[in-house]
């Protein structure tokens, strides 16, 4: 029996003897046996103690870096200089053994800064010569060195001496020197060290501009944390104009926008005809081409449920030349494809089953991986189907599990919000695919029929939509928020047409309210860090423990799901249920994280975990909920009183009223003053971050149905002198502030009344000390955009100005066929009638051409007259066509780079019975 076998034989002993005496997770950590550790780890520490010296070396010399970019584990960073001379710290190290699940002592060498040099630290002490005493200085004759003595005690080694220290070596997962890497590109390079409150600081010097991002191969549009994505729809339900649903998003914000075109799914049940967009294909591509001539990032969602518009591939073959890789191939903007809710409608006559789904998504991922693209994929809760969700996914396809373990960079996993049921699971299973290594991204998709109707509000009140996506987003690392939906009843509404200018009449669109006031607001304050996402690997280390779903037989919620009770006496709201009986997704208290519920490990990262449990031994684990709240209270110590939901990460408080219990009673730990005081209306949400010596409170209330303000209450006590305040109103109505002082107790008070978003920023201190201080920082870089397009531009009939003509928004159920977009126009016989294009965006100042899609129908149509920037270019006739037959009129038109203006007028109007489908602009006959 060799040495590694005995140290499994006698950690699996221990884990026996531990579990089944007293059933704790706390203790002392396990002793190896002599020179059973991983020689890995010891190598790891040493190499970083190297990379440190070359780092002050670089700092001391003021020597800038030109790229910092994680390692692809995620387990560290390469900083490279201008010298060519690249440096390579771990922030995560390998574990001192397979099963090292404990915490405990590992020695910690750090660099600290005096008189103008860095020297040694050790645990946070300075490390002296044995020879004078002395201060060892950093980038002298020699670097310490981690090793362990043949009787198992650390020791460092150095100058050919040995330090022998008190401690046993153990099975233990010990931490970096290196705690956090904060990366301000192009400016500077912060590095955080284990228990040092100063980072070591590199500034940054831009490296000369990249050349643009291939079509194919690496990423097109990288998504993380400094770079999250926001999917904005143009959505087919409201029969929308992509041009105009783009010019509404704001610029600051549209660097991170990826545009969904979503071919939303509705059917004839009897015949399989679609209902409401029949053409997905041209339409798809219509508006896919709106976002390239835009450079704007673009997704096209094909699919709701088991039913789609394009067909399901089971091998890759078949993705060549199809829908999917012509996408790809030809649209530099392009990401990929979104996949919503699938968790309905499989095996329908008019749909394939969820395990044809799978084996297509296997093919999407590959091609994905071809062209640096994405998968989206948003999944429902357990009510419905079990087996669909992202546990499911990795159970029932081998292939497709590989492919996200080996690339989960292309798959993006969002919760969805339609279901009435089983919040919880669905957060844990994405959140836990994601984390366990087998997704890229995690994100959420809210939608508003998921509301059931709580504390009273029969219909969704718009500020409960805020709540997830500011606490996943804050607290779960969430990067991509994909909606919300209803599109029509939350983001954009076709208002009454209105008069333009020379006679035309124009379609119009207008955002929400909500739209303006929770969803641009909230995403604002993601890009100017008030809300922070985290890493992955943070995710995990305030995650702590992991479930792994190992179950291989029973029901379908004991193959997939969480254990039944999981969330019971954590985070389950009163009166509430498990699983499928679990009908709201607030939360009873935000002390407890997320618990995530993932399939396997796939990576180091994931193995960050300090606690895993299997599904099959959750119940002997935790016999009852008593002896699962006792262990989850000393994971996560209380760190609020009161009913509102309090969750903490570092300096950052996300708060929020989940019913009507509005208070809680915070301790500072990083402020000075004593506690804070909070009581909110209902389902106010609060995102405050703490400093030594003020407090920023970011607060959103929004109601779209009263505009009468809401009152929040912040209390602050053991303030030692006046605090005062600023704010930012940006609501629906004017907000109110009045502020109060009570010297005697040093008790600030400051009532608010708004109705929406508001910044609010308190200077206040006491005289407390031993307060914390480091706090990660968040600073977004905004995402490249894509490469130019230089392919057709296409302008839809029905998006047009036009004057004495009928516009079909939506051709479904008309006589006239095989139309592109979602319609056409019918255009008039009167005097004067036109058509109007505003909007093309030609690359260069050129000849080009121009085709008109039309039918006419009962002769042809003669006095045409084409107009280009006001000028008349050329007077021409249509010929007949038959019915339903469209034909295609090319004349060639001159355009300059700016925006032109195209015209279609027929002073006497037309005999004919004349369709016009739509134009479009390219370099070439045809």
């Amino acid at each position: 029996m060799d040495l590694l076998d005995k140290l499994y034989r006698f950690c699996f002993y221990l884990l026996i003897v531990t579990c089944f005496t007293c059933c704790k997770d706390e203790g002392i950590p396990v002793e190896l046996p002599q020179n059973n550790f991983n020689h890995t780890y010891i190598n790891e520490i040493n190499a970083n103690l190297l990379a440190l010296e070359q780092l002050i070396d670089k700092v001391s010399n003021e020597e800038p870096a030109e790229l910092c970019t994680p390692l692809a584990n995620e387990r560290g960073y390469n900083i490279q200089f201008q010298d060519g001379k690249t440096v390579t710290l771990l922030t995560m190290l390998s574990p001192l053994a397979e099963d090292a699940t404990l915490s405990g002592y590992s020695p910690m060498l750090t660099a600290r800064k005096e008189d103008a040099h860095y020297y040694w630290c050790l645990d946070g002490k300075w490390l002296h010569s044995e020879t004078n005493n002395n201060k060892i200085q950093i980038g002298g004759n020699s670097t310490p060195r981690v090793a362990i003595t043949p009787d198992g005690f650390w020791c460092i080694q150095l100058d050919d001496k040995t330090l022998k220290l008190e401690q046993k070596v153990a099975a233990v997962k010990p931490k970096s020197a290196f705690r956090h890497i904060e990366i301000q590109e192009g400016k500077q390079i912060k590095i955080y060290m284990q228990g040092e409150s100063s980072p070591l600081v590199i500034p940054m010097q831009k490296a000369d501009e990249p050349t643009p991002e291939p079509s194919t191969g690496s990423m097109r549009r990288p998504i993380s944390a400094t770079q999250p994505a926001w999917l904005i729809h143009i959505d087919t339900w409201n029969t929308a104009d992509p041009q105009k649903i783009i010019d509404l998003i704001p610029q600051d914000i549209r660097p991170y926008v990826i545009f969904n075109i979503s071919l939303s799914i509705s059917h004839n049940e009897d015949t399989g005809a679609w209902n409401l967009v029949e053409y997905g294909y041209e339409t798809a591509k219509s508006w896919l081409r709106t976002c390239a001539e835009n450079q704007v990032w673009a997704m096209v969602q094909p699919s709701s449920g088991g039913f789609a518009h394009f067909p399901d591939f089971s091998s890759y073959d078949e993705m060549e030349g199809s829908v999917y890789e012509e996408f790809f191939r030809n649209y530099p903007n392009f990401l990929g494809f979104n996949y919503c809710e699938q968790f309905w409608g499989f095996d329908d006559v008019y749909s394939v089953s969820f395990k044809q789904r799978l084996r297509h998504f296997a093919q999407l991922l590959k091609l994905s991986h071809q062209y640096g693209g994405y998968l989206v994929v948003s999944c429902c809760g357990p009510y419905w189907g079990a087996a669909h969700n992202p546990i499911g996914m990795m159970k029932q396809d081998a292939e497709m599990a590989q492919l996200c373990r080996t690339h989960p960079e292309h798959f993006i996993l969002c919760e969805k919000y339609t279901s009435k049921h089983g919040f919880y699971d669905i957060e844990s299973t994405c959140l836990g695919t994601w984390l366990s290594g087998y997704a890229g991204q995690y994100g959420i998709r809210f939608d508003e029929c998921g509301w059931n109707g709580h504390n009273g509000d029969e219909s969704f009140p718009v500020a409960a939509g805020a709540i997830p996506i500011i606490e996943h987003v804050a607290l779960t690392g969430q990067t991509v928020i994909d909606g919300p939906e209803l599109i029509w009843q939350q983001c954009f509404k076709e208002v009454s047409t209105i008069q333009s200018d020379n006679g035309y009449s124009a379609r119009s669109w207008q955002m929400f309210p909500q739209f303006r006031y929770i969803s641009i607001d909230l995403f604002r304050k993601i890009i100017d860090g008030t809300i922070r996402i985290m890493p992955r690997q943070e995710v995990i280390e305030r995650s702590k423990v992991v479930i792994l779903q190992d179950q291989y037989s029973g029901n379908s919620h004991d193959l997939y799901c969480a254990p039944l009770t999981l969330y019971e006496g954590l985070y389950r709201m009163d009166g509430d249920g498990n699983l499928g009986d679990n009908h709201n997704y607030f939360k009873q208290s935000g002390r407890y994280p997320t618990i995530p519920v993932a399939w396997q490990l796939a990576d180091d990262v994931a193995g960050g975990f300090a606690q895993t449990i299997n599904h099959s031994a959750y119940d002997a684990h935790w016999p009852t909920i008593a002896d699962k709240v006792r262990q989850f209270n000393l994971w996560f110590p209380q760190q609020s009183t009161g009913t509102l939901y309090v969750g903490r990460q570092y300096n950052t408080l996300v708060t929020y009223n989940p019913s009507d219990r509005p208070d809680a009673l915070i301790p500072f730990q990083y402020n000075t003053a004593k506690q804070l005081e909070l009581s909110y209306h209902k389902y106010t949400v609060g995102v405050i971050r703490e400093y030594s010596d003020y407090l920023t409170l970011y607060l959103n209330n929004y109601d779209s149905q009263d505009n009468t303000p809401r009152k929040e209450v912040i209390k602050i006590h053991g303030c030692t002198s006046r605090p005062t305040f600023s704010y930012d109103d940006r609501g629906a109505v004017t907000a109110r502030l009045n502020a109060q002082w009570d010297e005697a107790d040093g008790l600030f008070t400051l009532e608010v009344q708004h109705n929406g978003p508001l910044d609010i920023t308190i200077r206040c201190q006491g005289s407390a000390t031993n307060r914390q201080s480091y706090y990660p920082t968040s600073t977004l870089t905004p995402p490249t955009a894509p490469q130019p397009y230089s392919g057709a531009l296409q302008y839809e009939a029905e998006h047009f100005d036009w004057q004495h003509a009928r516009v079909v928004k939506n051709g479904v159920g008309s006589p006239i066929r095989h139309y592109t977009g979602m319609g056409y126009v019918q255009f008039g016989n009167q005097n004067g009638a036109a058509l109007r294009c505003r909007t093309v965006q030609a690359t260069t100042a050129s000849s080009h051409q121009l085709h008109i899609r039309y039918q006419s129908i009962g002769g042809s149509a003669s006095g045409l007259q084409l107009h280009v920037n006001g000028q008349l270019l050329s007077t021409f006739t249509l010929p007949l066509t038959s019915v339903d037959s469209w034909q295609t009129f090319t004349l060639p038109i001159q355009l300059h780079t700016a925006a032109n203006t195209i015209e279609l007028r027929a002073p006497q109007g037309v005999s004919s019975m004349l369709y016009i489908d739509h134009f479009v602009v390219d370099d070439h006959e045809g």
